[in-house]
């Protein structure tokens, strides 16, 4: 801004009160400190802006993994929320690692970012007291934690997965493994008591042995499959799979169909999330779909909000209900 004013023969205060478009400052004079502007490739400041007026128009994201299309989609949402508003976004990615959470959360602080939105690894909460500390304003999406008085916008994971294993029931299936994520997030620990409240609906008894935990990529699907199979077909237990993720499905899929395993007519499947490419998989795939994007607009709009108003006690929480999508991986004998 001082070349600017030495350019157009100004006090610094004036270029200032002209890149701000202030009223007090004349429109011949604003098009010169513009013209200058450009000429100089002048561009704001934004953390320098922060720490004068304790803003710097950005926003932190976050989240276990920004590659897994259901993070991308539910970063898009908050992007076209917040890019609207002017804000920009600094993105973390964790990989589901609370010390690599923790160190986001200490990055995005140092970066004086105006709100955070994240996606906790849940390992503990009190990952929660960095930023309360800081009087910093966030919103969980997708996951949160119980018993807690803070802002989330999340899925309705319960009965998401209620809705699952009852249509897998329906279609004759008692024997239904569960291939669950990590054990500590939010959406896991709800899908298995949406999984267990279906059984115990339908007079079905909850076998844990049926239960593994740990299913969050394609490869884990498929290994767990393998692993299951090693004795053989006729080893089986079950007679459907509801799967974490539809990513954990194709995997599970593809090992199923290398062993000449006929989906789903001798086993069917279920994804969850309605990801991009479940529609076209061979079987298409049941699933729950989830309003990815609009998890990420509404967590943007409860974050500006928070900003907005600067109230530290104000809690909002949204629960955005699922929708059960069934498709070939799930039905008998049918046109799929």
């Amino acid at each position: 801004m001082k070349d600017i004013a030495r350019v157009v023969g100004v006090s610094v205060n004036t270029v200032s009160r002209a890149l701000a478009d202030k009223d007090d400052i004349s429109d011949a004079t604003k098009q010169k400190v513009l013209e200058a502007a450009k000429k100089l490739n002048y561009t704001k400041n934004h953390l320098a802006m922060g720490l004068r007026g304790k803003h710097t128009q950005t926003i932190a994201v976050i989240v276990p993994e920004n590659s897994n299309p259901f993070f991308a989609e539910v970063i898009r949402g908050i992007e076209e929320t917040v890019k609207a508003m002017g804000y920009g976004l600094i993105l973390c990615n964790t990989e589901q690692d609370p010390e690599q959470e923790k160190r986001a959360i200490e990055l995005v602080l140092e970066k004086r970012v105006d709100g955070v939105i994240f996606s906790p690894a849940q390992g503990d909460k009190n990952i929660l007291k960095q930023l309360q500390e800081h009087e910093k304003p966030f919103v969980l999406v997708a996951r949160y934690f119980k018993n807690a008085n803070v802002n989330y916008v999340v899925s309705d994971n319960l009965l998401g997965a209620f809705l699952i294993t009852q249509h897998l029931i329906e279609q004759g299936h008692h024997r239904i493994l569960m291939l669950n994520g990590a054990k500590e997030p939010s959406s896991a620990r709800d899908r298995l008591e949406g999984y267990k409240k279906a059984l115990k609906s339908n007079g079905l008894t909850f076998d844990d042995s049926i239960v593994r935990f740990g299913a969050m990529e394609a490869e884990d699907g498929y290994r767990m499959i393998k692993t299951a199979l090693k004795k053989g077909r006729a080893s089986l237990n079950f007679s459907a799979v509801f799967c974490f993720s539809d990513y954990v499905a194709v995997g599970v899929m593809k090992a199923f169909q290398e062993e000449g395993i006929s989906i789903p007519d001798d086993i069917a499947i279920a994804g969850y999330d309605d990801l991009f490419f479940s529609s076209v998989l061979c079987p298409p795939l049941t699933t729950m779909r989830i309003p990815k994007r609009e998890l990420g607009r509404i967590g943007g709009n409860i974050l500006l909000k928070l900003i907005q108003l600067k109230k530290s006690d104000l809690v909002i929480q949204r629960v955005l209900k699922p929708q059960l999508i069934v498709r070939g991986s799930t039905l008998k004998n049918r046109n799929r």
